[in-house]
């Protein structure tokens, strides 16, 4: 018969939580959201507990956990603009990806510092990363507090798709292959796409 160990969560400080959440419920997708400092730079941040909220209207979320120094800019500039644009991985980009997740300061660009390359956004301010393969523009439905965790959550304005990956509202998903996240320094390539 299977053996199996009990774990209570709560028993554990934020550390050892974050790790048994986050590598099991894997592989997670990454939101790299894009918002606009007060100085005007980009900050570019991946968040990779991102879902889809709702399709009626179209919510998508990410959360951001708590920083021990201060509130992360990301959550910041979304306070302050009501506005970001959540651009989605392709494997190549993961060097980027992992090296946005350090800290960097308010005068400070991580699109500048990784050589991310961006193009202007069509509806909101911020501007999308050129390497991406769909980006959505969204505005800001709401941000909901969950212990030191916030959960944003923004509204599609539009979806921008590199051209060949859209047919009749079908992702190809083989064109697609989106950067997975298990945890830690840790990431998935998309694997044999099947069908039931």
């Amino acid at each position: 018969m299977k053996a199996f160990q009990s774990i209570e969560p709560d028993r554990h400080d934020y550390a050892g939580r974050y790790k048994l959440l986050t590598g099991s419920v894997v592989p997670r997708p990454i939101a790299f959201v894009t918002t606009l400092q007060e100085n005007g730079l980009v900050n570019a941040a991946p968040y990779s507990q991102f879902i889809i909220v709702a399709v009626e209207p179209s919510l998508l979320g990410f959360s951001v956990g708590p920083s021990p120094e201060r509130e992360k800019d990301t959550l910041r500039n979304i306070r302050r603009t009501g506005e970001f644009v959540i651009n989605t991985v392709p494997e190549q980009l993961a060097t980027e990806v992992q090296a946005c997740a350090e800290t960097f300061g308010p005068e400070e660009s991580e699109a500048e510092a990784t050589g991310l390359q961006v193009i202007a956004s069509t509806r909101v301010r911020p501007p999308r990363l050129l390497a991406t393969q769909i980006q959505f523009e969204c505005g800001l439905h709401s941000i909901t507090a969950f212990g030191a965790s916030h959960l944003v959550v923004g509204r599609v304005l539009v979806m921008h798709a590199e051209k060949g990956l859209v047919s009749d509202c079908k992702i190809d998903a083989r064109a697609y292959r989106p950067l997975g996240r298990i945890g830690g320094r840790s990431y998935c390539r998309m694997g044999e796409v099947f069908s039931v």
